[in-house]
């Protein structure tokens, strides 16, 4: 299935929206379970992967709580991912409202989290690159 993955803030990512049970994209999209999400933490989320495309949906009580992806992120024409540090802040019109603390990972990698909680936007960001975007419903979080 060949899809734009385009973000819209607060609400979806190309055609999969926040909120949305995910029964309605299993079949649809041919989503693979996620058993990779193995990360030491207790979670009662469920990770799915769409075939063929480093896009993943976490899920709890079977309703979409968030898209991570490593590939494609579409905002203003633009792919966020692979964007530079330098360039965020003239295409998202904001400066990021909270700089995590960077995360050396197994692989040698030292990434930092972007946080735009209005937007719902995380953004892991690799060598001032964004390696990757989260799409999560900031209008939630208070």
């Amino acid at each position: 299935m060949s899809c734009i993955w385009e973000w819209v803030p607060n609400f979806s990512l190309g055609i999969i929206k926040l909120g949305d049970q995910i029964a309605s994209y299993i079949d649809t999209l041919h989503l693979l379970d996620d058993d990779d999400e193995d990360d030491g933490h207790a979670t009662d989320l469920v990770g799915y992967k769409i075939p063929n495309v480093e896009i993943y949906i976490y899920v709890d009580n079977e309703s979409i709580i968030s898209i991570t992806s490593y590939e494609e992120f579409i905002y203003k024409d633009k792919n966020i991912i692979g964007m530079s540090v330098n360039q965020l802040s003239e295409i998202l019109g904001c400066e990021p409202s909270e700089i995590g603390t960077s995360v050396l990972f197994d692989n040698g990698e030292i990434q930092t989290p972007f946080e735009y909680f209005h937007l719902g936007l995380q953004l892991w960001v690799s060598n001032e690159i964004v390696a990757s975007a989260s799409i999560m419903n900031g209008l939630l979080e208070s």
